[in-house]
């Protein structure tokens, strides 16, 4: 299947499950609280919180911030430059992508070129302290909750920049 025929796919899927009607949230009364609401860091961090058992996004995270930060080749590396929020159906078809990944192939495999590029999606709970994933978006695209590195499904890949935007480098 073409890359174009699985984004449609996924965006149909989408649109049946009710995803794609999902705003960018504002913290307003019943959504989640403030102390819950993740945000985006304004550089890309390089140590990772805690992850409780072996999922790559542990339990059930109410809201999710995907942070896009510049590459290697941008004028300023690691800095954020796009971001989106989002919960309901899409979170939770997020996190099913995400703790689906597989370990990468053995063997030798060729990669595109890393640019640096990332994305660090910071999952929030109610009850409990965040979660970040950091996804690569150039290279090889794995994915890595800071104890263990997947291969991320290009599907979830697909996803991922539909909801946040095309890396601007």
């Amino acid at each position: 299947m073409t890359r174009r025929r699985t984004l449609l796919a996924i965006l149909g899927a989408c649109l049946l499950a009710g995803c794609a009607t999902q705003p960018v949230i504002q913290v307003a009364a019943g959504s989640p609280t403030a102390s819950t609401t993740p945000t985006c860091p304004s550089t890309l961090p390089r140590t990772f919180p805690d992850v409780p058992g072996s999922a790559m996004v542990p339990g059930t995270p109410t809201i999710a911030a995907i942070c896009r930060y510049a590459g290697t080749n941008d004028t300023a590396p690691d800095t954020l430059s796009q971001s989106a929020t989002i919960t309901g159906d899409r979170l939770r078809a997020l996190v099913t992508g995400l703790n689906a990944s597989r370990p990468f192939p053995s063997g030798a495999y060729n990669c595109p070129a890393d640019l640096g590029l990332y994305d660090l999606i910071v999952f929030g709970y109610p009850s409990a302290g965040p979660v970040d994933v950091r996804v690569s978006v150039s290279g090889c695209t794995p994915v890595t909750n800071g104890h263990q590195t997947m291969r991320l499904d290009p599907d979830v890949f697909t996803e991922i920049t539909t909801i946040v935007g095309e890396s601007r480098h």
